[in-house]
């Protein structure tokens, strides 16, 4: 099962076409935002596999602190895959002590492209090494060495002390939108939760 946590913003339901467009069968549940505490609440002892997708939205991670413990608590539950994007990027680190600044360069509807390492091309079931990515964003998460233990076996990618990926055994979590129209093979960013459902 999916839930896809909405900070009511308007690639919400991208993210929904996308993820269905991949796999009709799946089950996607939609979690209003005055919705969202409750059930991450709710979900914080959950013995049934679950995907949370922390949406993008609105605002800076500080205004959604009543989330932040709540978020932290579940990264250590083992039935649970963390899914975030932009916001909900920013909010996963943000649950660990991450700081949240505005970005090097704020990126509002371009696309930019990176050069990935093998390893997180291999790790994430990449196509390409190369990627082409559609950014929405004016604040980063900044990288930082204290994070190695603040999310432990959780792999970064940065670029100009921010970081854009990460990913773990039950995380992955991007700055930018894999869902939006300037990505290029939207589908092949979400691969990482059909390994965890299977």
């Amino acid at each position: 099962m999916i839930y896809l946590c909405d900070f009511e913003d308007s690639f919400t339901y991208n993210i929904y076409s996308t993820l269905k467009s991949h796999n009709p069968d799946i089950e996607i549940e939609v979690i209003q935002k005055n919705r969202v505490l409750t059930f991450l609440q709710k979900t914080k002892f959950s013995e049934q596999k679950h995907v949370i997708i922390l949406g993008p939205g609105p605002g800076h991670p500080e205004d959604y602190q009543y989330l932040l413990s709540t978020i932290y608590g579940l990264l250590q539950n083992n039935n649970i895959f963390f899914f975030g994007i932009c916001l909900g990027h920013q909010l996963i680190w943000s649950s660990v002590g991450a700081t949240i600044e505005h970005c090097h360069l704020p990126v509002h509807g371009q696309t930019r492209s990176y050069n990935l390492p093998k390893q997180f091309q291999k790790d994430l079931n990449l196509n390409e090494s190369i990627i082409h990515v559609q950014h929405y964003n004016s604040l980063a998460v900044k990288e930082h060495s204290r994070l190695d233990q603040a999310l432990p076996g959780v792999n970064r990618y940065s670029l100009n002390d921010e970081i854009l990926i990460s990913y773990g055994e039950r995380l992955v979590t991007y700055q930018f939108h894999p869902e939006s129209i300037g990505t290029t093979f939207p589908q092949m960013f979400f691969r990482s939760i059909d390994q965890f459902l299977l």
